[in-house]
């Protein structure tokens, strides 16, 4: 069964070479390796071109991680997708091969989830991360689940938490299964400074309010979300300076008409 890892990057140099490695390193089987760039303005592009990984450039830039999924997602010729982020390594030898072999010799395997390990180099990584646990979204899919699930939703924040929702949904309908192998992992790193951890918190608060309004739940189960959501005080924090500078800016606007015709 081929597989198709797709590798969202935006400014991802220091990462996207050693992640590419480790892959060459551990594959199993047919293994394509597809990069889909935001725009970067470092090297990205081009070491993940030396490393002889298919690249893809978005234009405009800034689309966010889902939509480079899904652009390579919907269009590969694999039956298998391998969902990673540019900052992951692929350290475990088996990652691959077991993953690869639940799809083949169980046909109603529909998506695999891992254990994970943090790198955790840093007291702010050490602070909000775990050290080892097992990952929430799916890193492995077959692609005609994925494409039935209409793949990631291009939200920003909680995409994963929606997109889990949908497949869970779906295995359930169709009577598939969502494995979790305990012993396949891989390794990445968390939130490593507050710059990191404040921009983090910033485009999760400025995209919050539609991922409240995409994720599949009741009207009490999403205040529950909300709430859980909010009680991170970044989020909260990031949310509240974006509606002060909306508030400024449409002050701003209104505000022009009524100067221009004071000063004349």
């Amino acid at each position: 069964m081929g597989v198709c890892v797709i590798i969202p990057t935006l400014n991802e140099e220091e990462n996207i070479g050693k992640l590419i490695d480790s892959i060459h390193e551990n594959a199993f089987g047919e293994i394509e390796i597809v990069v889909v760039d935001d725009g970067s303005s470092d090297k990205t592009v081009e070491i993940a071109k030396q490393k002889n990984a298919t690249v893809l450039v978005n234009n405009p830039g800034r689309c966010g991680p889902a939509f480079g999924w899904n652009r390579v997602g919907r269009t590969t010729k694999q039956e298998i997708l391998c969902i990673l982020g540019a900052d992951f390594l692929i350290d475990d030898k088996n990652f691959f091969k077991k993953s690869i072999e639940a799809f083949a010799q169980d046909k109603t395997v529909a998506a695999i989830k891992t254990s994970y390990t943090t790198k955790q180099e840093t007291l702010i990584e050490k602070i909000v991360t775990k050290k080892i646990g097992e990952g929430f979204e799916p890193r492995f899919i077959r692609k005609d689940v994925f494409i039935e699930i209409n793949g990631f939703p291009e939200i920003g924040f909680g995409e994963d938490v929606v997109f889990v929702q949908k497949l869970e949904e779906y295995c359930k309908e169709k009577n598939m299964k969502f494995l979790f192998l305990k012993d396949v992992y891989f390794s990445g790193h968390g939130v490593q400074t507050l710059k990191a951890l404040y921009k983090q918190g910033f485009w999760y608060g400025k995209t919050s309010l539609l991922f409240l309004s995409k994720v599949r739940e009741s009207g009490l189960q999403k205040l529950k979300r909300a709430i859980f959501v909010y009680m991170r005080s970044i989020y909260l924090l990031s949310f509240v300076l974006l509606l002060l500078a909306l508030l400024n800016m449409l002050f701003l606007i209104a505000g022009v008409p009524f100067l221009v015709i004071f000063l004349s």
